[in-house]
């Protein structure tokens, strides 16, 4: 199940008067045994049409494209949506993220220090890329 943290979030959006699929938390299933190994979702509404993503895989489940084809689906939500940019935000040294970002089409346009004080790196995808 997502952390506690995320369910916090999306209520609190909620509570703002966010509509779908901006409050939402989507789990991540395995077809093949249908376990829940994962959640995605948007951490805010759209702001000047950007919106930005967070996904998390079990250990188990990691690898096999679980968060791949969550971002895929989650660029094709915020899409339709009306968001025309989508922000995920990777810590450097999560070299499975960074890929699963850059195989989704992301560009690299900034870094900063989080709200925990971490490091991560900014990854953007434009809908006119």
């Amino acid at each position: 199940m997502p952390p506690a943290f995320v369910a916090q979030r999306a209520l609190a959006l909620i509570a703002a008067g966010q509509p779908n699929p901006w409050v939402t938390i989507f789990l991540i299933v395995d077809d093949l045994n249908g376990r829940i190994v994962g959640a995605c979702g948007f951490k805010t509404a759209p702001r000047h049409g950007r919106v930005e993503v967070g996904y998390g895989i079990a250990p188990v489940a990691r690898g096999k494209g679980a968060a791949t084809a969550a971002l895929g689906l989650l660029v094709q939500k915020a899409y339709m949506a009306g968001a025309t940019e989508l922000l995920a935000e990777v810590a450097p040294d999560n070299h499975a993220s960074t890929r699963v970002v850059q195989k989704a089409g992301f560009a690299i346009v900034g870094s900063r220090l989080d709200d925990e004080n971490e490091y991560v790196i900014q990854w953007l995808l434009s809908r006119e890329s």
